[in-house]
C-alpha cells in the first residue's frame, strides 16, 4: 500500500500551535485503496495550511487527533478558505487523486 503524503511545510514555534482555524473534516477513498479515511484539512495559528490523516475526531469538544499523535483543537465552525482550500487541492494532486473528487464532510464521528 502507497503511503500517503502529508503536507506540513513549518514547524511554528507558537503557544497556539495546536489549534486549527478554517478547518474542515473529510472522509474519502484514494486511488489504491480499499476503504475510506478521514481527514483534517486546516491552517495552524491561521497562517500554516496542513492536511493530516485523522486518527479520532470528536465534534463535541473540538478535537481531532492524527495519526503522528498531534493533537489539534478546532476553533468556530468548519469552513475552508483560500490557503486551505489551495493546500487540500496541492495534496490531492501528491496523492493520485482528482482535487474536484467527491468527498464526505464529517459532521460526528
Amino acid at each position: 500500500m502507497k503511503k500517503t503524503i502529508e503536507l506540513n511545510y513549518k514547524k511554528i514555534k507558537s503557544f497556539k500551535d495546536n489549534t486549527l482555524y478554517d478547518w474542515s473534516v473529510r472522509k474519502l477513498r484514494l486511488p489504491r485503496t480499499k476503504e475510506a479515511t478521514t481527514y483534517v484539512c486546516g491552517m495552524i495559528s491561521g497562517f500554516d495550511p496542513i492536511v493530516k490523516q485523522v486518527k479520532s475526531y470528536n465534534a463535541e469538544e473540538g478535537k481531532v487527533i492524527c495519526i503522528d499523535g498531534k493533537e489539534y483543537a478546532l476553533l468556530g465552525r468548519p469552513r475552508i478558505q483560500n490557503n486551505a482550500s489551495g493546500e487540500w487541492q496541492k495534496w490531492c494532486y501528491l496523492n493520485g487523486m482528482d482535487p474536484q473528487q467527491r468527498f464526505v464532510k464529517v459532521r460526528k464521528q
